[in-house]
């Protein structure tokens, strides 16, 4: 009987806590094709959360954050020093030819940059068709200041990775804002690719409207594979994963369309 009444009075506490119902964090990517996003390996599971609007705790509609913090590496992601919160997209089928994909992202005041943060190479949108090393990332580089949020593309080497990297090989490097003039709001990003092998890939890459990346040339690695979007917070290769400074990412108005105009906007 006291039993009973302890598991009754634990079942009020989580009732009074928890929301009516549980947001379906999946259903913030939208119009992706094949299968749906899942959370990648070694990030801590409450890393990721659905949270008010940082720039506007009022409106209705939740966003993803994905925030790292110091802490002991885990599993493979020890080779690099590497912390994560992030989620991926499967590989199951076959990728568009071509694809428009949208996203916003919010990095607030505090966000560690410009040699704030641990060295390191931070992504935040990325594209991978194989294993080894991402096609194309947004990602602020520490180990070259950290002022700038830029679109690199990689190759992958061949080797095993090395505690700062070794196997990805930096192809293209384009800047696109410095890291400063973006905190504190959000920035709407509009990718349109063209997946090949060959001279007809395409990248273009827009950011508040304007167009920062004009890239023509090869797209991805394993064209046969699909090229799997990630989304979240990836800091690798540091020096020790104990000593980054915790940052959290925001990201809102996630989805994917055959054109420009049937992107989704919150």
């Amino acid at each position: 009987m006291r039993l009973n009444l302890v598991f009754a009075v634990i079942a009020v506490l989580l009732t009074s806590v928890m929301p009516s119902h549980a947001e379906n964090w999946q259903a913030k990517f939208r119009n992706f094709t094949g299968c749906s996003f899942e959370r990648v390996p070694n990030m801590e599971p409450k890393s990721m959360a659905l949270v008010p609007d940082p720039a506007d705790a009022a409106r209705p509609n939740t966003v993803l954050a994905f925030t790292v913090t110091p802490r002991k590496c885990i599993g493979s992601d020890c080779d690099q020093q590497s912390v994560r919160s992030a989620v991926k997209q499967c590989q199951e089928g076959n990728h568009p030819k071509e694809q428009w994909y949208g996203w916003e992202m919010y990095l607030p005041t505090d966000f560690p940059h410009s040699g704030q943060q641990v060295r390191g190479f931070q992504q935040f949108a990325e594209w991978k068709d194989q294993d080894q090393c991402g096609i194309a990332a947004t990602a602020i580089d520490s180990y070259m200041g950290g002022e700038f949020l830029t679109w690199v593309m990689h190759v992958p080497t061949g080797k095993k990775p090395g505690r700062f990297g070794g196997d990805c090989q930096q192809t293209k490097n384009f800047a696109l804002a410095r890291v400063s003039s973006l905190v504190g709001k959000w920035v709407k990003f509009e990718l349109h690719a063209v997946w090949s092998k060959g001279s007809d890939g395409k990248f273009e890459l827009f950011v508040d409207g304007a167009q920062r990346v004009n890239h023509s040339g090869p797209t991805c690695v394993n064209c046969d594979r699909r090229n799997q979007a990630l989304f979240g917070n990836y800091l690798c290769c540091t020096p020790d994963s104990r000593s980054v400074l915790p940052s959290t990412v925001y990201f809102r108005s996630i989805s994917s369309a055959k054109t420009r105009q049937e992107l989704v906007w919150e």
